[in-house]
């Protein structure tokens, strides 16, 4: 079994929907909210819509806490298992930091393209 799938069993414990058919579709499943969060502030921030704080506080609160919930759910320690952890520690830590800028959009811009790094990071590091 490969080290990003044994990460995926003790997160199943945490985010697992009833009969879900794999371990790792709930971890899918925050990947891709996190997807449309991040399409709908990259159309804020590109004006392609128009821009609301009030939905960039919630897009950047979702990607903190649901980064906690996943960390909680890694308990392996090997460098795998830190390694995954650092990714979203990461994550949350930028998302945090970019919640002080909703009012400045280029620092805003600065701060997704923060944001898209470690995503981009993670995803190349622990792709299968």
């Amino acid at each position: 079994m490969s080290p990003v799938r044994r990460l995926y069993l003790p997160l199943a414990a945490l985010f697992a929907l009833p009969l879900a058919a794999s371990a790792a579709i709930p971890l899918r499943g925050i990947m891709h909210a996190w997807r449309a969060d991040t399409r709908s502030a990259h159309d804020m921030l590109a004006g392609r819509a128009a821009f609301d704080p009030q939905i960039m506080r919630k897009v950047l609160n979702d990607y903190a806490s649901r980064s906690s919930r996943v960390m909680a759910a890694i308990t392996m320690s090997d460098a795998e298992a830190r390694a995954f952890r650092a990714g979203f520690v990461r994550l949350q830590s930028d998302a945090l930091a970019a919640s002080g800028d909703l009012g400045q959009r280029t620092k805003l811009k600065a701060d997704f393209a923060r944001i898209a790094g470690d995503c981009s990071a993670c995803h190349d590091h622990f792709r299968n």
